[in-house]
């Protein structure tokens, strides 16, 4: 009987290590985030895609792969038919990035590409078709004064510190 429980005991503390690692995988890259997208791995690349879209960007690379992750993430919120969450993640966005203007053109346009409609449910506007209740509303104009307030606010902060990496 101790043989066994020693055997056992010996055996899941050799495979420890190997659990381990598998709970506690690396990052996925924005790389395998497409490439989930194009499977239809939706759910898996939308998380990479708010993780690169919050995180500061470090160089001009990482200012590219963060503007192209705010459409990339609203495509997979399309496809999961969640666009109730689009609003929020773009206020994220601008609040993490106060201080770059291309980051701040992109949250605007993506402003402007979203769908202009939603349904008012308890008082709180959420976009996109609804289904059991609410209120329709149209969007149109709040949508085009926040993508206009983003746009200026871009504008003003080219015109401060042109750094080429930014205003490009």
């Amino acid at each position: 009987m101790k043989t066994r429980i020693t055997c056992l005991s010996l055996g899941l503390l050799a495979l420890f290590p190997l659990l381990l690692s598998q709970t506690n995988p690396e990052s996925p890259t924005w790389e395998q985030a497409l490439q989930w997208k194009k499977e239809g791995r939706f759910q898996d690349a939308a998380a990479v895609f708010e993780r690169v879209a919050l995180q500061p960007p470090s160089g001009k690379n990482d200012l590219n792969r963060t503007v192209q992750s705010i459409p990339e993430y609203l495509d997979c919120l399309r496809h999961l038919n969640t666009l109730s969450k689009a609003d929020e993640f773009l206020e994220k966005v601008a609040a993490q990035h106060t201080r770059s203007p291309i980051i701040l053109a992109a949250l605007a346009r993506a402003w402007q590409q979203l769908p202009h409609y939603g349904y008012l449910v308890e008082g709180r506007f959420q976009r996109g078709f609804r289904r059991g209740g609410g209120e329709y509303v149209d969007a149109t104009e709040r949508d085009r004064r926040r993508a206009l307030q983003l746009f200026d606010q871009a504008r003003q902060l080219s015109m401060i510190s042109p750094s080429p990496a930014e205003t490009a």
